[in-house]
């Protein structure tokens, strides 16, 4: 790992993004400038052998006992949330948020009964973490935070000065539609002997708001836009009241890795600040996201467009040209090629010192996106 060890000072904000290099993972760590960390999401290696935000903060000589303070976890996509269990089972005074059912009851039966259709902890990983996690839950008699539109999430105070994190989703509507879903995947389960399948888990994304005094920053998770004013970006746009239309934020977590169903101009004219600190995780399935061609829209609205890794890190390794077999045959040399490696993306603000004087560093896989000119 390039970053340097220096954990942030009193009064210091830190944002960090992981992706695992392979675009398929993500996790976002939150230092609040008190001390306390959030990590929203998690993601492990490609090999399955480390928890990168674990590795990540164990680097930095975080207590992760005492000091992580949230767990929030964005939505049910196995890309989000691999990993999760064993975040919480460290963490272990941290509360944890996750968006729901309205019908509490409903929904831990919903979960419980998923968790008898478990096959193995591999294929099924958002059903075996999200059980893990309900089963330490109960070991310490604690309970969940409900994560939707306009609920405050966490509280600090620096210097007089309020430090917040609202979840700016699901909306309510959104919930309503997740009773009803879950109500009859219940119905039908008696009759299906695999998984059950939450539709469009996208919808029920957890994006937050990081508020932390005169600056604010948003980060888009996998929500997207959606076609009704009382759901996804619409809903966040029109009705919610936790957002100061004022201030504009200075960072943004492009939503849905770059997706096109996650973008509107709204959103960048609205909310985001001119050239903002804008990341981006790809994700490796079918053709790939980002497209260049949403690419290139980012990089017109800003010119701090970081990424945690590109699509030439995905894939098939590429093939050795004869004269390199044939020199590690005459040496006898045994190698195994590295396939991904993760990229970290770090923002760090003073916002007691140093006002709007920002460093970003970059690690591993991950690369400013900008034009040459």
């Amino acid at each position: 790992m390039e970053i340097n060890n220096t954990s942030p000072k009193r009064g210091e904000i830190e944002i960090t993004v992981i992706g695992t290099g392979g675009g398929y993972g993500e996790s976002l760590i939150i230092h609040d400038g008190t001390g306390q960390w959030i990590i929203v999401d998690s993601c492990v290696s490609p090999d399955g052998d480390k928890n990168l935000p674990l590795e990540y903060l164990n680097h930095l000589g975080v207590n992760l006992s005492n000091s992580v303070k949230l767990i929030v976890c964005t939505h049910w996509h196995d890309d989000h949330i691999k990993g999760l269990a064993d975040i919480y089972h460290e963490c272990s005074s941290a509360e944890i948020a996750f968006s729901q059912a309205h019908d509490q009851w409903k929904f831990l039966y919903f979960v419980s009964l998923d968790a008898l259709k478990l096959k193995d902890q591999s294929s099924e990983s958002s059903t075996y973490e999200f059980n893990t996690i309900l089963g330490i839950l109960i070991t310490r008699g604690k309970s969940y935070r409900r994560a939707q539109s306009d609920q405050l999430l966490h509280l600090v105070r620096l210097d007089g000065k309020s430090i917040t994190l609202f979840a700016l989703s699901p909306s309510s509507s959104t919930l309503d539609k997740f009773d009803e879903e879950i109500s009859q995947l219940i119905a039908d389960s008696e009759s299906r002997e695999s998984k059950i399948v939450i539709e469009k888990p996208n919808e029920k994304s957890v994006a937050l708001l990081f508020d932390f005094g005169i600056y604010n920053a948003i980060f888009g998770a996998d929500l997207e836009v959606g076609h009704h004013s009382d759901s996804g970006w619409f809903n966040i746009l029109d009705n919610l009241k936790c957002i100061n239309r004022e201030t504009k934020s200075i960072y943004f977590k492009i939503p849905h890795h770059g997706s096109k169903n996650g973008f509107h101009a709204r959103i960048w004219e609205e909310l985001l600040s001119e050239n903002p600190v804008a990341t981006l995780t790809p994700w490796n399935r079918n053709n790939g996201l980002p497209t260049d061609e949403m690419i290139n829209v980012y990089k017109r609205l800003s010119k701090n467009l970081y990424i945690t890794s590109t699509k030439a890190n995905f894939g098939k390794p590429k093939k050795r040209s004869h004269r390199l077999e044939k020199l590690i045959r005459d040496f006898d040399i045994d190698i195994s090629e590295v396939k991904y490696s993760h990229g970290i993306i770090r923002y760090r603000l003073d916002i007691v010192n140093k006002g709007t004087c920002f460093n970003v560093e970059i690690s591993g896989a991950a690369m400013h996106l900008q034009d040459p000119n």
